[in-house]
């Protein structure tokens, strides 16, 4: 992972920014996001994952 793209996920999540935390997975069908024993394909699915799961910045920790 580059430096950038690090610094972009740290800062955009800090700024309960879901859609733009989400830029920085690769935007296709192929990518891939793993958490516990859940599995979920594509850009567009990980997105909604987010969004269903973190319903604004203060559940985002």
């Amino acid at each position: 992972m580059t430096l950038w793209r690090c610094c972009h996920f740290k800062m955009t999540w800090n700024l309960g920014d879901i859609k733009a935390h989400t830029q920085g997975y690769w935007p296709n069908d192929k990518g891939r996001f793993v958490s516990g024993k859940r599995c979920v394909s594509g850009w567009t699915a990980i997105l909604s994952t987010y969004q269903q799961n973190y319903l604004d910045k203060k559940t985002m920790g």
